[in-house]
């Protein structure tokens, strides 16, 4: 299966079911071409019939969601993945689908109204290429504004501004200056119209500023729905945590390698530790000692000792800092773990193989 038949068969789906939705952001080198994930607004009613809609073209294409982080109040990031037969590892594909949408607390832009001015993607033969983008005005004010949230417009993203300003000049003015004063319209206008950004980046703040708050009623919905989201992804979090264990040259580093090039797409950042967290331990986590074995061995009270605090250790840096990479969508990596004392006390220098407990 490629990319271009799971994301038109996704968008046929949600034709064929009656959800209205729109891809916003780069989107020129779709469907052929997957370079980055896959932005797609819906209405907020529709967006919670998205899991149930995927799972039906996983289905029908033997592949799998295999990641699904919320990270905003109304907007998932659905990672998809599947085999190839012409790859050894798997392919994934993100698909970033929200409804409305909020920056800081604040009701910034809604889907219908990005929904009622979409049309079809069409490439530059006129042929249509199998889904719906919005309006360039609609995409213009849509990607500005996430910018602006994000207080970054990185270079190649002032690009798809600049090049979505000119084929709808006068309606992207219409939109900034319902939004801005003239001094700010003007200045973004500028920017858009001679490809040059700069003094938008420096007045990030001032353009953000000018957002205004939300009403109390939207706030307080939005943060609602923002304290359930970060309950939710603290019981359940989206990261994954993987402990490998083999004696020295037994290819540990090149398997760990492996795993985090073939499943680093599911994931928003890779901490690797080695045998324990360290926490309060301000060195280095590749700080190995050379030869272990050649140690001398412990006495009982300084093995004890040693275990204890191996425990507290484990114990406390799993709440303190592996938890809160896991909550955020982290894939964290243990090069040896506490499971290794047991098989192996002699390179701990421990008199003796401490009793089969560990940290949660």
């Amino acid at each position: 299966m490629s990319y271009s038949r799971l994301l038109l068969d996704f968008f046929r789906t949600l034709d064929e079911s009656g959800i209205t939705y729109c891809v916003v952001g780069r989107s020129e080198s779709l469907p052929d071409v997957v370079a980055s994930d896959v932005d797609i607004v819906v209405s907020d009613q529709d967006l919670r019939k998205i899991p149930e809609k995927l799972h039906q073209v996983c289905r029908e294409n033997n592949a799998s969601i295999a990641q699904a982080i919320r990270h905003d109040v109304n907007a998932t990031c659905f990672v998809v993945s599947w085999y190839a037969d012409c790859h050894a590892s798997p392919c994934f594909i993100a698909l970033d689908v929200c409804s409305d949408f909020y920056g800081n607390r604040r009701l910034l832009m809604r889907a219908d109204d990005m929904l009622a001015a979409r049309i079809r993607a069409l490439d530059s033969a006129g042929r249509d290429r199998g889904f719906f983008i919005a309006r360039p005005e609609k995409e213009f004010i849509y990607y500005l504004l996430k910018k602006i949230d994000r207080h970054a417009v990185k270079k190649e993203e002032a690009v798809h501004l600049s090049n979505v300003w000119k084929s709808e000049p006068t309606d992207c003015l219409r939109e900034l200056e319902y939004i801005w004063p003239t001094h700010h319209s003007m200045l973004l206008e500028s920017a858009a119209r001679n490809d040059s950004w700069d003094k938008v980046v420096e007045a990030l703040a001032a353009l953000s500023a000018h957002l205004g708050r939300a009403s109390a009623a939207v706030q307080m919905k939005a943060n609602l729905t923002e304290l359930l989201r970060i309950v939710d992804r603290l019981t359940f979090p989206t990261g994954l945590h993987i402990a490998f264990l083999g004696p020295d040259g037994s290819g540990k580093s090149t398997t760990i390698q492996s795993v985090i090039t073939a499943i680093f797409p599911l994931f928003r950042r890779v901490t690797k530790f080695h045998l324990r967290p360290r926490f309060g331990d301000n060195r280095k986590q590749n700080e190995q000692v050379t030869d272990p074995h050649s140690q001398p061995v412990r006495g009982i009270l300084l093995s004890c000792i040693k275990l204890a605090y191996f425990f507290l250790d484990y114990t406390l840096g799993w709440w303190i800092l592996v938890r809160p990479i896991l909550t955020r969508s982290g894939l964290v990596i243990f090069d040896r773990y506490y499971h290794d004392i047991l098989v192996d006390n002699v390179r701990y220098s421990s008199r003796f193989s401490p009793p089969s407990f560990r940290a949660p």
